[in-house]
């Protein structure tokens, strides 16, 4: 296995942590993985998008106030690759959800999802960028 390839799987395993603390109502790790500055987009489970790393933290951080504690998600890796610059996956992500002021869990689409991480390894990359300091571009739809 490369060192990229392993970095990611080890940052993929902190973003599935990160999705699992936001619905159960902590964006913090989410928003500490989420990218620092453009491009970012987020297509959120109601049906718009928003565009812009501000806007999709700030989204994030509005979001998070509608789940509440004892939900679960997680994420099944149908396929996975990195290289010193580009790191992808695809697959499916599953929540099921307690939501503030609702007694019975919200089972959750099943989210084809299929983001893409760039690093800051490539030549045009700023050093900011890089998957290690967990600054990753995504471009994805999901619930976080």
């Amino acid at each position: 296995m490369s060192s990229a390839l392993a970095d990611f799987k080890r940052f993929m395993q902190q973003r599935e942590e990160a999705a699992r603390a936001y619905v159960n109502g902590d964006a913090q790790p989410l928003l500490r993985l989420s990218a620092s500055e453009a491009p970012a987009t987020f297509f959120s489970p109601r049906g718009d998008f928003f565009e812009g790393a501000e806007a999709v933290v700030a989204r994030y951080a509005t979001d998070v106030a509608s789940f509440a504690m004892d939900s679960d998600n997680t994420f099944q890796i149908l396929q996975m690759a990195a290289s010193d610059g580009l790191a992808y996956w695809v697959g499916l992500q599953r929540a099921l959800v307690h939501m503030q002021g609702q007694a019975e869990p919200v089972p959750s689409p099943i989210w084809r999802v299929s983001p893409w991480m760039f690093s800051a390894t490539g030549a045009n990359e700023r050093p900011q960028q890089t998957l290690l300091r967990k600054q990753a571009r995504e471009t994805c739809c999901s619930l976080a």
